[in-house]
């Protein structure tokens, strides 16, 4: 992993120690799966205290924070109750309800 694609990494992981992150608590909607060729984002909703945060990402594109797609044994779907430390829009934290 090269310096330009470690430092994002690095920023996420401290703003993460460092407490700086939106808490973002809801039920998984619109859930768009990725595909098994990584060729299409996997995406959803959340709506936490009556905001609504879009959630897009990809197993193949090196990007900080939670990436794991469905065809990739990814856990999220439709309905799932989750938490989530989000980074200025990275996952940077995922917890899900048992």
């Amino acid at each position: 992993m090269g310096l330009a694609t470690y430092i994002p990494y690095w920023a996420v992981r401290q703003s993460l120690l460092q407490g700086r992150y939106v808490l973002v608590e809801g039920t998984v909607r619109n859930f768009v799966p990725g595909d098994p060729g990584d060729h299409n984002d996997e995406e959803w909703d959340i709506i936490s205290h009556g905001k609504t945060y879009h959630y897009q990402y990809s197993g193949a594109k090196l990007t900080p924070g939670f990436r794991q797609t469905l065809p990739h044994g990814g856990p999220i779907r439709q309905g799932l109750q989750v938490r989530i430390a989000d980074v200025e829009g990275s996952i940077a934290r995922l917890e899900i309800a048992q």
